[in-house]
């Protein structure tokens, strides 16, 4: 195998990994946004509780 056949190789892989990398860092993100949207839902529902216990006198007791 020549220097060139050599070099041409190894692009080829780096391009392979890249594209690879590529391809996890967008799932990465889309299942961060996913987890995102899921939490300020229960924000948003949290904050209804919190406020309909509030204009109703009742109680709040928070368990984590």
């Amino acid at each position: 195998m020549t220097a060139n056949e050599l070099a041409d190789k190894l692009d080829l892989i780096r391009i392979e990994l890249t594209i690879q990398a590529s391809a996890m860092l967008r799932q990465q993100q889309a299942e961060i946004e996913s987890l995102g949207k899921a939490f300020e839902g229960e924000r948003k529902y949290a904050r209804y509780l919190s406020k309909l216990c509030i204009d109703n006198k009742i109680p709040i007791v928070w368990s984590f």
